[in-house]
């Protein structure tokens, strides 16, 4: 601004380091210096300003005598931008604490922290350049998803005033370990506490209903926690950390994290699938409709195969060999899943009893029907590949007479049983007559590990025999009436379940050796080579 006294105005300039970067013939006005116009260094600012002359002589008279004036400053310039932020994490008293060099120029007008928790981000403002500590006094680790830290440097730099750092990662994973004793149904946690103890308001093990809480008392070692579920029931598990404070330091942060525990789910397992392990090719093999799933001996499926095309309404696994044996209504036949080879016959007769073996034999038993009064009924085993009878057997009798005529093979196709207790051993294409087997039940049946012994398990004991003495070995007395067994050939033992008990246990049929467990009532079990199965595929070792 200039005030005049006589004379006009003619020209104000402005000269930055002696070039002219501003101009005007007005008194009073402003300009600005900004990037690219001014960059960092020493410069020499002066404004100056030109008039008439109003003295009279003659060169003012003529319009060339002219007045000059101006003021000069020394500018000092600073305007590169700030290093790029990076934040320093450490532990201070059981918190986490996040720290940065200052920004100390004038230029600056305020430092934000943003934290992302994944569900929504805080962002904190500090507005004191000396200020460069922040105390998350909220975070404790464990977290299912990680914290993201970054800092902002606010400016009054043009035309960029913000600055950012690097995006941080942070967590402690806390490593829950989750393990189950059948035995005493108890389930044990185990995992490392937090170093941001300082944040901590409690660790909670949250079951079903239920919760066990574990108190800041203990920050060095493992901390564990043993709560009561039962295999098999739907428990809902889950471990959380909680926090004492909110970013304010006045409210309790609750659900930090929510990682559910669960039991082992066999993949691809559905409820019903035929499931058992097989020695010849050192794997586990399920069926479902219309699936053939392979699992390893850890249970992690290494194949799945679409056998849609056999449209099975009964499949039979043999306990060894490569041969699926497969019956409908209309048809029945067998699948070679090493050669992927599938076999089908066509057939009129629904058999009531169908089973392949593991060298290709299969036994059927059916009624052919009656004519003239009488009752015809058929029982054989045959090689399924080229249709060779090993036995056969026909009966008929008069109508008015219920019979039952059937025969069973050993799952290796050694051995024949009938239901007159005749035991037969199959050589070659030929069943030669051992003799007779003192078994008194017909819920007889081989044992798929041992062909030669005979297995009846009745609602008191297993009765066991052995065809090689034509004659008793010994049996077991069950410890509760009113049980079903499944029998897992690893391990030579039977699992016995009641749908109602909570209470189950596991009997070797070579010791005679029990193991009482504790399952969830009403659910389906399974036992495969020492792991048990509920219906929904969880497992879990057992022996």
């Amino acid at each position: 601004n200039i005030t005049l006294g006589a004379g006009n105005l003619e020209k104000v300039s402005a000269l930055l380091a002696g070039k002219e970067i501003f101009s005007s013939n007005q008194s009073s006005g402003q300009f600005y210096l900004s990037y690219p116009t001014i960059n960092t260094g020493i410069y020499e600012l002066k404004v100056q300003f030109v008039s008439s002359s109003t003295t009279g002589s003659l060169a003012s008279v003529a319009g060339v005598e002219k007045y000059q004036i101006w003021r000069k400053w020394i500018l000092k310039v600073d305007v590169d931008p700030p290093t790029k932020p990076e934040i320093i994490f450490s532990n201070v008293n059981g918190f986490l604490n996040l720290s940065w060099k200052p920004h100390d120029k004038p230029n600056f007008v305020s430092y934000t922290i943003i934290k992302d928790d994944s569900k929504s981000k805080k962002y904190i403002v500090i507005n004191d350049r000396k200020k460069t500590v922040f105390i998350d006094s909220a975070f404790v680790g464990g977290y299912k998803n990680n914290i993201t830290y970054s800092l902002i440097i606010q400016t009054t730099l043009y035309p960029q005033p913000y600055f950012y750092s690097d995006v941080y990662y942070k967590n402690f994973d806390l490593k829950p370990e989750f393990s189950f004793s059948l035995t005493d149904s108890i389930a044990t946690f185990k995992f490392e506490p937090t170093p941001y103890y300082g944040a901590l308001k409690d660790y909670k093990i949250v079951f079903n209903n239920s919760s066990v809480n574990l108190l800041n008392a203990n920050f060095s070692g493992n901390i564990s926690a043993k709560i009561p579920i039962l295999f098999g029931c739907q428990n809902k598990v889950g471990f959380r950390v909680h926090s004492k404070y909110d970013l304010s330091n006045n409210e309790v942060i609750n659900g930090e994290i929510d990682p559910t525990v669960k039991f082992i789910m066999l993949e691809g397992y559905k409820d019903g699938m035929l499931l058992q392990y097989n020695p010849t090719i050192d794997k586990n093999i399920g069926y479902y409709y219309p699936n053939l799933y392979f699992y390893d001996l850890s249970f992690k499926l290494v194949e799945k195969r679409d056998l849609s095309k056999l449209e099975l309404s009964l499949v039979y696994f043999p306990y060894s060999g490569t041969y699926v044996y497969h019956k409908s209504d209309l048809t029945h036949g067998y699948y070679d899943f090493v050669i992927d080879k599938v076999v089908l016959t066509s057939s009129s007769r629904a058999y009531q009893r169908f089973r392949g073996t593991t060298n290709g034999l299969v036994n059927y038993s059916t009624n052919l029907g009656q004519s003239n009064g009488f009752w015809t009924y058929t029982t054989a085993v045959q090689d399924f590949r080229n249709s060779q009878s090993v036995y056969s057997r026909i009966v008929v009798t008069p109508k008015q007479l219920s019979t039952s005529v059937y025969c069973i093979v050993s799952d290796d196709g050694k051995y024949i049983l009938n239901e007159k207790k005749e035991i037969y051993e199959v050589v070659g294409t030929q069943a030669n007559l051992l003799g007779i087997m003192p078994v008194s039940s017909r819920q007889v049946d081989f044992r798929k590990d041992k062909s030669n012994e005979l297995i009846i398990v009745n609602n008191l004991n297993i009765s066991i025999y052995d065809i090689n003495i034509l004659g008793f070995s010994r049996t077991y007395v069950l410890p509760k009436p009113d049980y079903s067994g499944y029998y897992d050939p690893q391990t030579t033992s039977y699992l016995f379940c009641n749908r109602t008990s909570t209470d189950a246990y596991i009997l070797n049929i070579e010791t005679g050796a029990i193991k009482w467990i504790k399952i969830c009532p009403y659910e389906n079990y399974g036992l495969i080579n020492g792991y048990i199965f509920d219906s929904k595929g969880n497992y879990t070792k057992v022996l």
